[in-house]
């Protein structure tokens, strides 16, 4: 099931919630600096955040994933070496 559309908000709901939760537990249990718990419990926030807004917020289906094989994939992987090389020239 994508999250697409009405329900796009949970995730970011979800985040926020667990990284207030997270905020909370390292301020008061473990006595973590202010600064380093906000660090620590708003960067998986703003990565949930950066999802919504930037992949998935009025793109079209699947463009998320398309986007992260293409950056991250490098594409045309092959483990045989006769396509590697007629790939590679």
């Amino acid at each position: 099931m994508m999250m697409e559309g009405k329900r796009l908000y949970l995730p970011v709901l979800g985040a926020t919630v667990g990284a207030l939760g997270f905020f909370a537990l390292l301020t008061q249990a473990f006595n973590v600096h202010l600064a380093l718990a906000l660090l620590a419990a708003g960067l998986p926030w703003g990565c949930v955040l950066g999802w919504a807004l930037l992949l998935k917020q009025g793109r079209p289906s699947g463009f998320d994933i398309d986007f992260c094989q293409q950056l991250f994939g490098r594409g045309n992987f092959t483990r045989m070496p006769r396509e590697q090389r007629e790939l590679a020239g």
